[in-house]
């Protein structure tokens, strides 16, 4: 069977033209088989910062290589005082099999917050670290929404090492927990949206169920938002 391989480009501006940020953003290759890996190669002019997803904070020029266990679309920001400018390639891998994610639909109980005196990919790197240096989480997905200028950060689900329950056998809930966080840019904040999904099961079973309690919803939700108030 033949398989077509496209490398999908997408470029979008926030920026006067008298300013404007002009980057490149390639991978190479375009198609791999998983276990691979890819190199990504940027350049970026008239930008103070550059971020890329799935990788946090670049300088803005340079190369990274890069092993995504399943097809994933690489998005390069950048930053200086007018604005952003975003470009993305698409990194087709091979033989990738589906993994236990959550749908973004099992995410509830919104909790919204604001930042102020902050520029956006200020705060996307220091929520890329507080994800994965400061809660210890694996994000599995960071996707740029140029139209709407939003960016996506969505965390694996993550075990609790603590056992919930009582401690007679089989009565023992072990659950894990995963994050979904909108960010928003506005010309005098930046809002962000936290939603989580849970999920739990006894300790002598296989199968996991969905949490639903907003209780338990929010409390997750409070502490990254803690975490992120203390970055």
């Amino acid at each position: 069977m033949i398989r077509e391989v496209f490398l999908f480009l997408s470029i979008c501006f926030f920026v006067a033209p008298s300013s404007a940020q002009v980057a490149t953003l390639t991978v190479e290759p375009t198609s791999m088989e998983i276990g691979g890996s890819a190199t990504l190669h940027w350049q970026a002019q008239n930008a103070a910062r550059a971020f890329i997803t799935g990788i946090g904070e670049v300088p803005t020029s340079g190369s990274a290589k890069v092993s995504p266990e399943a097809s994933a679309t690489y998005t390069l920001l950048t930053e200086n005082d007018k604005g952003i400018f975003s470009k993305s390639v698409k990194l087709d891998v091979r033989g990738a099999k589906g993994g236990e994610f959550p749908q973004d639909q099992a995410f509830m109980y919104p909790v919204e917050d604001r930042r102020a005196a902050i520029s956006f990919l200020e705060f996307a790197v220091k929520l890329h670290h507080v994800l994965q240096d400061g809660m210890k989480l694996t994000v599995r997905r960071e996707e740029y929404d140029c139209e709407s200028s939003r960016l996506v950060f969505v965390t694996n689900l993550h075990q609790d090492q603590s056992l919930v329950g009582t401690p007679e056998a089989g009565k023992i809930l072990i659950r894990r927990v995963a994050f979904r966080v909108e960010v928003f840019r506005s010309p005098r904040d930046v809002l962000y949206i936290i939603t989580t999904t849970i999920e739990s099961k006894r300790k002598i079973e296989q199968t996991w169920f969905a949490d639903t309690s907003e209780t338990r919803h929010r409390s997750e939700a409070d502490r990254l938002r803690k975490a992120i108030d203390s970055m």
